[in-house]
């Protein structure tokens, strides 16, 4: 197993919960959660970790699109996936450190009413 972080884009299926912070009409979310791991399974479990401390019940991984993103293509592929939330985002500048410290973020969540 690889003892240096890298980054993974886990896209999940969450649910709503109280204290989440979803409206109460929407039965859930579909959300990206950037994760900084040494491999694809502690970035899954990560990422199930994350949404749960933040309130979120996880419901499921969306589809198989784990994907590890190169931290050097960074700003590109978030211009390219989220050009209206980019400024949301770590910077490019930011990404190593965080990336070094195990950081775990969420993208733009998309919500659905079934």
């Amino acid at each position: 197993m690889n003892n240096e972080n890298n980054l993974y884009e886990v896209p999940l299926r969450v649910l709503n919960s109280e204290g989440c912070g979803l409206p109460k009409e929407l039965a859930g979310a579909v959300v990206a959660c950037y994760v900084s791991a040494p491999d694809f399974m502690a970035a899954v479990k990560r990422a199930k970790l994350t949404v749960e401390s933040l309130g979120y019940k996880f419901d499921d991984l969306v589809g198989n699109s784990v994907k590890e993103i190169p931290i050097e293509e960074w700003s590109s592929y978030i211009a390219a996936a989220w050009p209206e939330d980019v400024d949301s985002f770590p910077t490019q500048e930011e990404l190593p450190d965080l990336i070094e410290k195990g950081i775990s973020f969420l993208g733009p969540l998309v919500g659905f009413l079934e």
